[in-house]
């Protein structure tokens, strides 16, 4: 809901079904539960059961667009190795300057949150649990926490005296803190009062409302940093997570908890005088003001979708939000980087590209650009790991839905279908379109494009094979097998290589071509070393030569 709305009971006119007004307002009640982001929206437009008018309906089909363009969102929950209790007390009553003041409604906020909190200790309690520390609860009012520790009474507190003890008590006990918090902080605002998208965007976050494609930038993240473990010339001098800021790496992911780490760090507590190079793990959308904030003498490689298409108007088509770094977009360079190195070396900004764009163009791109194949009739079926789609607790990625069968998803409609097409048509130097189906496979990692394409006149598979071997024979991570030989997504795993092989089709005219790489690192943390290497002239290879693991 954005901070210019502003409903009345008696501003509109009546609408002819009221039934369905009553119908899809419950229903979202119950979505509530598992996105608690649209509680202050959903609220709002309850207050109107009695009598909807049009610009309630309205407000409630702002809600249904809203939730269609973030189906991907969902509450996440992760462990941690210790327990804290802390909460967060807003209030939006003080507006009615003839019931209470604005400090007394944050007062009574206060005082509701911790009956929520004593409530939440015992059943910690019976659970056996113990908190490491007393509970904490954060209030945007100053006037309403000094008096949470301040027997003496505001003159305008006239109805609080039972509450004010309640709270006394409990901090007196040395049971309860009650600390003040900006504004700009208060995540309890989210579910009281509209918010610019800024903070919105910023508060949902908070609550761990968050995306399947913020998971997999946490994947890529943590592949990052494996592979910089053991970089002779890179060492990680800055770690920035807005959610887990203040907090070590090892708390959050206890399989690095030997690695020494710093300390992770909002982006706007972030010092990047020291900083050399930048990998960006986050997932599109949020990285465009991200890299526009950050000083110009630093090397970055974008993990994200957010520069990989050149088309700014192509890429709001396919991501649903407008670009707003369409002067980076320009500078930015595509880094596959066996096809651009030379133009990965001079750049600033390189947008890593997709995994399955990676396993699809480096066979695909060589035979195009010696006209070996038709542009025509280019059928890509690929299949991924499960990693692919991110640590989200969706359904559909559970492992009773996952388990013994295969998923398709993004029939017809996946995002990396303009990135697919947009390196075939500069390959091909005229437009290029595709048919291409990812599925999921019950597996942790590893991917595998199977291509289907059209031989032009005159070529045999015989020349495909002869074309990708000359392209390929100098390359350290792209390998084509013996002939006959099918790549297998095993012989990959946790690599930063890419096999491939070329085989006749049974229909006259069609080849079929097997590409196989693992994408969490060809398909994204690998490669982006791999391009980081060359941005600062290390030799490419540098920190990649794991051998792929097996079994």
């Amino acid at each position: 809901m954005t901070t210019s709305t502003s409903l009345s009971q008696h501003v509109g006119s009546a609408i002819e079904n009221e039934s369905d007004y009553r119908s899809i307002v419950g229903a979202l009640q119950y979505v509530v539960i598992t996105r608690p982001d649209i509680t202050f929206a959903v609220n709002k437009v309850c207050q109107f059961m009695h009598r909807h008018l049009d610009q309630h309906f309205k407000a409630v089909k702002r809600i249904l667009r809203y939730l269609q363009s973030t189906m991907e969102y969902g509450l996440h929950f992760t462990a941690a190795i210790s327990l804290d209790l802390v909460g967060f007390s807003d209030a939006n009553w003080g507006t009615d300057v003839d019931d209470r003041s604005t400090a007394e409604a944050e007062y009574r906020s206060l005082t509701h949150t911790a009956t929520e909190v004593v409530w939440l200790e015992s059943l910690l309690s019976e659970l056996h649990v113990a908190p490491s520390k007393k509970a904490t609860i954060w209030c945007d009012n100053s006037g309403a926490v000094a008096v949470s520790a301040n027997p003496v009474l505001h003159s305008k507190f006239k109805h609080v005296e039972l509450d004010l003890f309640f709270v006394r008590e409990k901090i007196a006990a040395g049971k309860l803190d009650v600390g003040h918090v900006p504004a700009q902080d208060q995540v309890a605002e989210i579910f009281t009062k509209p918010l610019s998208a800024s903070l919105f965007t910023k508060f949902r976050s908070n609550l761990n409302v968050v995306s399947r494609r913020e998971q997999k930038a946490v994947i890529k993240q943590l592949k990052i940093v494996r592979l910089l473990a053991n970089h002779p010339y890179f060492g990680i001098t800055l770690m920035t997570a807005d959610r887990k800021a203040g907090q070590s790496m090892g708390s959050v992911f206890p399989h690095l908890i030997t690695q020494d780490l710093p300390t992770m760090v909002s982006v706007k507590d972030a010092d990047f005088s020291s900083v050399d190079a930048v990998f960006c793990c986050l997932p599109h959308g949020t990285t465009q003001e991200i890299i526009k904030g950050l000083p110009c003498h630093l090397k970055i490689v974008d993990l994200s979708a957010d520069f990989r298409v050149r088309d700014i108007a192509e890429y709001e088509e396919w991501y649903g939000q407008p670009h707003s770094a369409s002067e980076l977009q320009k500078e930015a360079v595509y880094g596959l980087t066996e096809i651009s190195r030379e133009d990965v070396k001079n750049a600033r900004l390189v947008a890593n590209p997709g995994c399955y764009p990676t396993s699809i163009q480096l066979p695909l791109v060589p035979l195009i650009k010696a006209k070996l194949i038709e542009h025509r009739n280019i059928i890509i079926d690929s299949k991924s790991g499960v990693s692919g789609a991110g640590r989200g607790a969706k359904e559909a990625n559970l492992y009773s839905e996952i388990a013994e069968g295969i998923y398709s998803y993004g029939v017809t409609k996946h995002r990396h279908v303009p990135e697919i097409e947009q390196g075939l048509s500069d390959a091909a130097q005229s437009k290029i379109n595709v048919s291409f189906t990812p599925h999921l496979m019950p597996m942790i990692r590893g991917m595998q494009s199977t291509i289907y394409v059209e031989l032009s006149q005159g070529v045999t598979i015989e020349d495909l094979y002869q074309q990708l071997r000359k392209s390929y024979e100098d390359e350290e991570f792209v390998k084509l097998l013996d002939k006959g030989v099918v790549p297998r997504t095993h012989n990959v795993r946790g690599s930063n290589y890419c096999f491939m092989n070329v085989f006749p089709d049974r229909i006259p005219g069609r080849a079929i071509i097997i590409s196989v790489i693992d994408n969490l690192v060809k398909g994204a943390s690998g490669q982006a070393l791999q391009n980081l290497n060359i941005m600062l002239g290390y030799p490419e290879n540098t920190g990649l030569l794991y051998q792929p693991l097996f079994p």
